[in-house]
């Protein structure tokens, strides 16, 4: 159900961006669709990735633990651990 409702967000959300930055963005230009298009979409992602985070959504959660993982490979050496 979380995720239903978060796809609904994203959606609502990216339609009214594209509402909301009509004016400032030109349709007769490639670069201007693209532009328009670009922006509703990132803000309606971050807007349901944000919805999930604060429902403590089980997916995103593993999501975010395994990106630290990959991303972030060192570790702290601790002063008991060395072994000069």
């Amino acid at each position: 159900m979380e995720s239903f409702t978060a796809s609904a967000i994203i959606g609502i959300v990216s339609y009214f961006m594209l509402q909301l930055t009509d004016p400032y963005f030109s349709q007769e230009t490639v670069i201007g669709v693209f532009g328009h298009g670009f922006v509703s979409g990132i803000t309606g992602i971050v807007i349901g990735i944000t919805f999930l985070c604060m429902v403590n959504n089980k997916e995103i959660s593993v999501f975010v633990i395994l990106a630290k993982k990959k991303l972030w490979k060192f570790r702290a050496i601790n002063a008991g651990d060395s072994q000069l």
